[in-house]
C-alpha cells in the first residue's frame, strides 16, 4: 500500500504501471476488488484526470461495452442526423466515423439543414473548433473520442476494438440496402467472436 502510494502521487504514469501490474495479478474475471475497493474509490475521488488513465475494463467491469445495432433503417445519413439531435439535446458529444469521407461530407452538409428549430454544432476533427464541438467526424477513428460513437461504414475499422474503448455506447447503423446487409453481418459475427454484447433494435418503423 505504501508503495502505491508513492507511486500514484505525482503522475498518471505512476498510476497505470501500479495498475498494470495489478492486472497480472488479478485476472480479468476477478473484478470485484477493482469494482468495489477502496483503491478504486479512492482514485476516482481524489485522481479524477489520472482515473480516466485507468482501462475501462478495471473501472466499471471486465466486459466490452455493449453495441447497439439499429439495422432496417431506411436512410443511414438521415438516421445518422436523428441521433444526432437526440444525442445533442441529451447533453452528450458524438463521434460520427466512416472510411467513406464524401459519405460524411454528406452528413456534414445534412446537419446544416437538419432541423431549422434546433442547431447541430458539428465539425471534422481537427478543424480549429472540433475540441469545442459535441458533434465530430472523421474517417480516421484514432482522432475520435466521446460519448457515443456512430458508425456508418460497411467495414469495422482496423484496430476497433481499441479505438471503441474511448467511447461509452456505440452504435452500428445498417440500412436495408442488400450489399449493407451482407456485410453487417460479417461485422455482427466479428463483434460476437470477440465476445462482444450486442443489442439488436429494428428500425423498420
Amino acid at each position: 500500500m505504501l508503495l502505491t502510494r508513492a507511486l500514484v502521487k505525482n503522475t498518471a504514469f505512476a498510476v497505470s504501471f501500479v495498475l498494470r501490474t495489478l492486472e497480472h495479478t488479478f485476472p480479468k474475471g476477478k473484478t470485484a476488488f477493482f469494482q468495489k475497493s477502496a483503491v478504486r474509490d479512492h482514485f476516482s475521488r481524489l485522481h479524477p484526470v489520472r482515473f480516466r488513465a485507468i482501462p475501462r475494463w478495471l473501472r466499471d467491469n471486465d466486459e466490452m461495452q455493449k453495441i447497439d445495432f439499429h439495422y432496417n433503417v431506411p436512410n443511414r445519413l438521415s438516421y445518422a442526423a436523428l441521433v444526432a439531435r437526440t444525442v445533442h439535446k441529451r447533453g452528450l458529444s458524438l463521434a460520427l466515423w466512416s472510411s467513406d469521407r464524401e459519405r460524411l461530407k454528406r452528413l456534414d452538409d445534412l446537419l446544416w439543414r437538419f432541423d431549422d428549430l434546433a442547431f447541430l454544432p458539428h465539425a471534422e476533427a481537427g478543424s480549429p473548433l472540433a475540441a469545442e464541438t459535441p458533434i465530430v467526424w472523421s474517417t480516421d477513428l484514432s482522432k475520435l473520442s466521446g460519448d457515443v460513437l456512430l458508425l456508418l461504414d460497411d467495414h469495422l475499422p482496423p484496430a476497433w476494438k481499441d479505438d471503441f474503448e474511448r467511447f461509452t455506447r456505440i452504435i452500428d447503423v445498417v440500412s436495408t440496402e442488400p450489399q449493407e446487409l451482407q456485410l453487417s453481418r460479417e461485422r455482427y459475427r466479428a463483434y460476437r467472436a470477440a465476445g462482444v454484447e450486442l443489442a439488436a433494435y429494428d428500425r423498420r418503423h
